[in-house]
């Protein structure tokens, strides 16, 4: 990933003028204000079939490792996570979703890892066995956190109200933007 602060400078030259040699200084830009720095990055797979790919547990429980995301940042950040993700559940009950940063639940959440599924974002996908994927509906979620220093693992948590049901999962995709200001 590369970060750079957006700046702009204006020159009035004409196109001739613009070529320089060795003994012509560049033009300067000079600049004072806040720079805001932004890093992007993530993935996106399909996770049907793969071990977590689905769950009736009632306490979060990890979505597959194949969407864990690992961030190393230099200097404090701020972290925005979003998530898009096929999901389908086997009986009318609702699922929670949930990101963490190493065991910090990203915002907005209501509770961390060991609780069940009003954590976080709540979600009521449409009814339908695993496998019959024109029952699975795109859900989108965004959570934001501060992160320090150094190498950090974000995971995704799910569970479901009711144990009767299973929460399925097949397509996703996950966006990070590391966000730094600088006076």
């Amino acid at each position: 990933m590369v970060a750079f602060p957006v700046i702009s400078g204006e020159s009035f030259q004409s196109a001739s003028d613009r070529m320089f040699n060795s003994q012509e200084k560049l033009p300067q830009i000079s600049y004072s204000g806040e720079v805001t720095y932004q890093i992007h990055g993530g993935k996106a797979g399909r996770v049907y079939g793969l071990a977590g790919a689905s769950t009736n547990m009632i306490t979060l429980t990890e979505m597959p490792v194949d969407m864990r995301v690992i961030i190393t940042p230099v200097a404090s950040v701020k972290v925005s996570v979003t998530l898009s993700v096929e999901l389908g559940v086997t009986a009318d009950y609702p699922v929670g979703v949930l990101a963490v940063v190493d065991t910090l639940p990203m915002y907005p959440n209501v509770g961390g890892l060991g609780s069940n599924y009003l954590a976080g974002y709540v979600a009521h996908p449409r009814v339908g066995t695993i496998g019959t994927f024109s029952k699975l509906e795109t859900w989108t979620f965004t959570w934001e956190r501060t992160a320090t220093p150094g190498t950090h693992t974000i995971r995704f948590y799910w569970a479901v109200s009711n144990s009767v049901a299973k929460v399925w999962a097949d397509f996703y995709c996950v966006t990070v933007w590391a966000t730094k200001t600088v006076p």
